[in-house]
């Protein structure tokens, strides 16, 4: 329990120091940036979390389920594993940069509305390139229990990240270029200490051989299409509200996501906590009432915490927002509800849905995915940032009722099969009855 506790605060606490040092790090360079050039730092971040979210989770979800199973029989089989994630990233890195190489002028021109502004999409595959590398330099040490390596990783990319945006703002060179390259530069120096030093255990050879790459590719893509859709809902009113108004309004819009942003990562964090009891406790048949309670309890504060930042929030946002950004807080009392309803189904909801019915959320997103692109089509031409803010609570808070609705239906019927597989009561029909007795 000590160790399990110790893995725990290893691996929890610099990602969430680094979480709020980058909400923090963001409100100071509002007072540097005007709004459309913080407009374009954002949709450049905003770019580069996407393309962390989709290749980077889904490979590194793919390493993880088959490296740790050769670890013990066959770690040459495990190591291959892991250098094939290092090849997968590498040839998706290299379709980006071809990408931006061909379309550099008209991405500029869709989405900074400025045709010279094509060299920022090189440093964002660069920051892209580090930081999908960086993740799996770190799935090393996660698969072999390096915690402390891990959490040392994380602390340092941090503190450079910070120390150099910190020092870019000491000398008043605020630009979105020096910011970016100070996202280039600190996960390629937290590279090049591992490449001298734990890099041998995963390149002792840099063959990779068929197998490792077609058996990763085998469950790579359906965690690209998974991972993908989600992270695009999550992030598409950035980019739309960049190709159907101006910077200004994207600059105002991302000032918001920032203050916003925080009550979500709470629930984010949380989830680190609550997501590996909800199998044990289906085991033992305390998770309904678990549910329950946990929920009930999570939703009235919420609901408190709500109440409460609409009464704080006017006394505060003058503040935090410098006065260009007078607008975002109007946007933040929008998006903060969709906000609330993240930590209300993060924790728990989300994880046990994801369990017992994997597909469910992923045919719900496809189903809001045309549903949302009409309403920002419609809103954001009209209201521009506001017209966004609404579409983007309005399906936070839809999309949380729903989950929140079937997990508390679900919660009293899931049960662990024989097999180990999680079940839900109408899969026990094709069980033998003595099994469902049983599960029952």
């Amino acid at each position: 329990m000590k160790r399990s506790v110790l893995e725990f605060l290893l691996v929890a606490f610099p990602k969430a120091l680094s979480g709020f040092g980058t909400v923090a790090i963001n409100l100071l360079l509002l007072r540097f940036l005007g709004t459309e050039q913080y407009g374009i730092l954002g949709i450049c971040l905003a770019t580069i979390l996407l393309i962390d979210s989709i290749v980077g989770s889904a490979v590194d979800m793919g390493v993880l389920k088959l490296a740790p199973a050769h670890r013990a029989s066959n770690p040459a089989a495990g190591e291959a594993v892991q250098r094939a994630g290092f090849y997968w990233k590498a040839a998706a890195v290299f379709l980006f940069l071809l990408l931006s190489a061909v379309f550099a002028r008209p991405l500029s021109e869709a989405f900074f509305h400025r045709p010279d502004l094509g060299h920022l999409l090189y440093l964002v595959c660069a920051a892209s390139a580090g930081l999908l590398w960086l993740r799996s330099a770190q799935l090393q040490w996660q698969i072999e229990g390096r915690f402390s390596l891990y959490g040392m990783a994380d602390l340092l990319h941090s503190g450079l990240r910070f120390g150099g945006i910190a020092l870019l703002m000491a000398t008043h060179s605020v630009q979105p270029e020096s910011v970016l390259a100070w996202h280039v530069i600190a996960p390629a120096a937290i590279l090049a200490g591992w490449a001298f030093t734990a890099s041998r255990g995963v390149f002792s050879s840099l063959a990779v051989g068929r197998e490792p790459m077609r058996e990763l590719g085998s469950c790579v893509p359906w965690y690209v299409l998974t991972f993908g859709l989600g992270a695009l809902l999550s992030r598409m009113d950035l980019f739309l509200l960049a190709r159907w108004s101006n910077l200004g309004e994207v600059g105002i819009y991302a000032a918001a996501l920032t203050i916003a942003m925080i009550v979500q990562m709470v629930g984010v964090y949380l989830s680190v906590v609550t997501s590996p009891k909800v199998v044990p406790m289906i085991q033992e048949g305390r998770f309904c009432r678990f549910f329950r309670t946990f929920q009930t309890g999570l939703l009235a504060v919420c609901l408190a915490g709500y109440l409460l930042f609409r009464v704080v929030w006017a006394a505060g946002a003058s503040r935090l927002l410098p006065g260009e950004y007078a607008r975002s807080g109007e946007l933040i009392h929008i998006l903060i509800a969709g906000a609330f309803a993240g930590l209300a189904t993060f924790p728990v909801t989300m994880t046990f849905v994801m369990f017992v019915r994997p597909r469910f959320l992923l045919a719900m997103d496809c189903v809001y995915l045309p549903v949302l692109l009409l309403l920002y089509a419609w809103l954001i031409p009209l209201h521009g940032a506001v017209g966004a803010a609404w579409v983007t609570a309005g399906a936070n808070i839809s999309r949380a009722l729903i989950a929140q609705a079937f997990a508390w239906k679900w919660a009293s019927e899931a049960a662990v099969g024989a097999s180990g597989e999680l079940l839900l009561k109408p899969d026990w029909g094709e069980l033998k009855r003595s099994e469902c007795e049983r599960l029952w």
